[in-house]
């Protein structure tokens, strides 16, 4: 009779990182389309405006949607901000302000 080997941390780990990446990538599938249905005064936050949160951000504010924003960089802040969106002094702030966040 073959004994199995007790798989190592780093297998653990493994698996465990890809079931939940499975589980965010399958919770997350419809995110654009459950955002733009949300109610008007639901507020989505966004951390981090790099070259995808700055283009969904910019579409949302365009759908009338409000939108909070925090950025290490000003000038991407100041971009939205000038569309309509609200400027965050921190993510701990976007997380108080937003029913939905997207990092």
């Amino acid at each position: 009779q073959l004994q199995q080997e007790e798989p190592s941390c780093n297998t653990m780990l493994r698996r465990s990182v890809l079931q939940m990446t499975a589980t965010i990538v399958s919770r997350t599938h419809y995110l654009p389309h459950r955002l733009l249905s949300s109610s008007a005064d639901t507020a989505i936050g966004f951390i981090g405006l790099g070259n995808m949160g700055a283009a969904m951000a910019s579409n949302l504010l365009k759908a009338n949607k409000k939108v909070i924003v925090n950025d290490v960089n000003a000038e991407a802040v100041s971009k939205l901000c000038a569309l309509g969106g609200v400027s965050a002094k921190s993510p701990a702030d976007v997380a108080a302000q937003a029913t939905t966040i997207v990092t």
